[in-house]
């Protein structure tokens, strides 16, 4: 799955809220870049992110309404969009992220352990 995010409102124009996700910011910033500045009053930070499949382009955006909450401190946001893929596909995308933060970990802690290298008590590493 291929996605952009964009800085272009009118691509918005007439989509309306599909669902809500339990993601951190960081996760979705991990997965989508830094937000674009909301209206300052019922959004503060929104993502505008293009999917594309096959033939056609499915757009989502994903806001924080009505948060009381910086956008660094909520957990749960809105997502909307022209049908419901774009739930799917924002959910499908931080969860591939994520899963490659986690593979990228593994890459690392085994290619310690591959080298031959290990932490001694004292906090040096040493061949064993």
């Amino acid at each position: 799955m291929k996605y952009e995010t964009k800085a272009d409102f009118r691509l918005t124009n007439g989509s309306c809220l599909r669902g809500v996700i339990n993601a951190t910011y960081q996760e979705i910033v991990d997965a989508f870049g830094l937000p674009l500045p909301g209206d300052g009053e019922k959004v503060k930070a929104e993502w505008i992110v293009c999917f594309e499949m096959d033939d056609e382009t499915v757009i989502a955006t994903i806001y924080d309404w009505k948060k009381d909450a910086a956008p660094e401190n909520n957990t749960l946001w809105n997502v909307g969009g022209f049908d419901m893929r774009c739930v799917d596909m924002v959910e499908g995308a931080i969860a591939y992220n994520i899963d490659m933060r986690y593979e990228e970990q593994e890459r690392m802690h085994s290619w310690d352990y591959d080298s031959g290298y290990a932490d001694s008590d004292s906090g040096q590493r040493q061949l064993f």
